[in-house]
């Protein structure tokens, strides 16, 4: 797999846990997922889901392991001071979820997103803006004002303004973009 296809894994996975949740046949405005940069899936601002891409090296070739957590049925999640506050499917629907269904829906859905992006055998022939199309609808905060943390500095506020062909952060500050390509969205804010 092309380093560019690589490093957009955790947003090309989240759209597709994305897709599979809206699947579910809920049919309620607070019940429409998120995707919260790089990898965490938000349902009514409320965290359901966590993603981790792990680059593995066996045999001279690199794998990547996709792990998923979902909150389905829980009753209670403690906050240990999470920004956003942990809820379940069960919390947000006020109703249980099969396992089974939502497991089979997201697998569906990531194996859609993973034929997609392997169509053309490596990848290498996907344009990088075609590659995160699947993502762009799925983005929370876009256009609003959010305070963020770059890996490698203090929060800053500015506007979220989607992702670069790389997967990177787009974050406007006073009329500038800037790229981040680690860090996290703290929180957003109402207005722009």
């Amino acid at each position: 797999m092309p380093q560019n296809v690589a490093a957009i894994l955790p947003l090309l996975s989240g759209a597709a846990i994305c897709r599979a949740l809206a699947n579910l046949g809920i049919d309620r405005p607070e019940f429409q997922p998120q995707l919260k940069w790089p990898n965490d899936v938000l349902l009514d601002q409320h965290k359901v889901c966590g993603i981790l891409v792990e680059k593995i090296h066996v045999a001279k070739q690199n794998f990547y392991l996709i792990g998923v957590g979902i909150n389905v049925n829980q009753a209670f999640i403690p906050n240990q001071g999470a920004r956003f506050e942990p809820a379940s499917l069960k919390q947000i629907a006020g109703r249980e979820f099969p396992i089974m269904t939502v497991l089979e829906r997201c697998l569906e859905s990531l194996a859609t997103c993973w034929e997609a992006l392997s169509a053309t055998g490596s990848g290498e022939g996907i344009s990088a803006e075609s590659k995160l199309e699947p993502c762009r609808k799925w983005f929370a905060f876009q256009g609003k004002q959010i305070e963020f943390e770059p890996a490698d500095g203090q929060p800053i506020r500015g506007v979220f303004r989607g992702v670069n062909d790389s997967g990177f952060l787009l974050l406007e500050v006073e009329n500038e973009l800037h790229a981040f390509s680690s860090g996290r969205i703290l929180r957003a804010f109402q207005s722009t």
